[in-house]
């Protein structure tokens, strides 16, 4: 009788102990910062020996786009 009590309590706690908790899954918090998703391109202009000249920048890369031609 003891014998059969035992097995049955072993196999009860085998087929509890698959049945753990998953670990929880805490959230991420979002970020502090905004990040621009397109680029930010505006003409800048020059003014050379009293001609206007512009040309587009790209102030997300810091890159220049093109060449300077007159305004």
């Amino acid at each position: 009788m003891k014998k059969r009590i035992m097995s049955g309590l072993c196999a009860i706690m085998l087929g509890v102990l698959p049945m753990s908790c998953p670990a929880a899954v805490l959230a991420q918090e979002p970020q502090g910062e905004i990040e621009p998703q397109s680029d930010i391109i505006e003409w800048v202009y020059r003014n050379i020996n009293g001609v206007m000249y512009k040309r587009l920048y790209n102030f997300s890369t810091c890159e220049w786009i093109g060449n300077w031609i007159r305004a």
